[in-house]
């Protein structure tokens, strides 16, 4: 990204456009044979985005997560500390990975602290 920013954010600023933006970020990264996503990677991830939109002035529209009510171990790490050995536990995912109920409840938790900073 250039410095500054993305150029088309000052530009929908400059015209009075409100742009919303949302981050998608569980769609990629494999484990062996799964298709798995670190927890910690995904706080990370979300951290920047939020980052970048305070940097530039802007919000966070959204965010874009694979998560089920479910006790799955399709992710590693979050409170439960679950690891590559907790996969093959409950790994029921067809397609991306989902966060468990856990996961799920910890990021949402930290989504809200962090936009509650923002406003």
């Amino acid at each position: 990204m250039p410095a500054g920013g993305h150029p088309g954010r000052a530009a929908h600023r400059s015209h009075g456009v409100v742009v919303l933006r949302s981050h998608a970020r569980q769609h990629r990264n494999q484990h062996r044979r799964l298709k798995t996503r670190r927890f910690e990677n995904i706080l990370k991830e979300l951290d920047l985005a939020f980052r970048i939109h305070a940097e530039q002035g802007s919000y966070l529209g959204g965010a874009h997560i694979e998560l089920t009510g479910e006790d799955v171990t399709e992710c590693t790490g979050g409170a439960r500390g679950l690891t590559d050995s907790d996969l093959q536990r409950a790994y029921r995912s067809q397609v991306d990975p989902r966060l468990n109920y856990e996961q799920a409840l910890e990021l949402a938790m930290l989504i809200a602290e962090r936009s509650k900073r923002q406003s």
